[in-house]
């Protein structure tokens, strides 16, 4: 790999996780400029839909991933029921925890927002299987997402022969995020 293709590969690299976390930052704003508060169990509720996706896309057959017709259409629908999935947990925290606290001192707010983080991560624990370390503690488990979008690369697609590798995956990690920010910049500009 030349030089110059590796500074296009890292480019490409920033740009798709860049695209991840200003989807997490967005949520942050956006619970922030709502409710004034730091919500410290955000990315806890990011594992929790995350989680959720994974149960629905593992209780899948086999056969519904070969045909990419289909296979879009279950990862618009995994994407919609997640969506609801968080919306409904988050609605709850808001009503449960956040919305009696409104009055509160800031402090109480906070320390709140932190143990409805704990709370969540212990959900995310015993939901993803609590396996036991070789001293017999519980420990978190790595869970993998399966690769459902196919390791294309779409550079040599486009005549390009290059060692950078532009996937199918990086392309639709962008083009939904892209799409989502604009959409809320508007929301909230209009």
């Amino acid at each position: 790999m030349t030089f110059f293709e590796l500074i296009c590969q890292q480019l490409i690299n920033g740009l798709t996780l860049g695209s991840v976390i200003a989807l997490i930052a967005l949520g942050y704003t956006m619970v922030y400029g709502i409710i004034q508060l730091i919500n410290f169990a955000h990315g806890d509720l990011y594992m929790l839909g995350t989680f959720f996706a994974l149960t629905l896309v593992a209780g899948l057959p086999a056969t519904v991933f070969n045909n990419y017709f289909f296979l879009f259409l279950i990862l618009v629908g995994v994407l919609l029921f997640t969506s609801f999935f968080t919306a409904t947990v988050n609605f709850s925290i808001e009503k449960l925890v956040y919305k009696p606290l409104r009055r509160a001192p800031r402090l109480t707010l906070l320390v709140s927002a932190i143990g409805v983080s704990f709370i969540l991560q212990n959900i995310g624990l015993f939901w993803g299987g609590l396996p036991l370390d070789l001293m017999g503690n519980s420990a978190a488990a790595p869970k993998s997402f399966p690769d459902l979008i196919p390791k294309i690369n779409l550079l040599p697609l486009l005549g390009l022969e290059t060692m950078v590798r532009f996937s199918l995956k990086d392309l639709v990690v962008i083009l939904v995020t892209f799409p989502l920010m604009s959409g809320l910049y508007l929301f909230v500009k209009y």
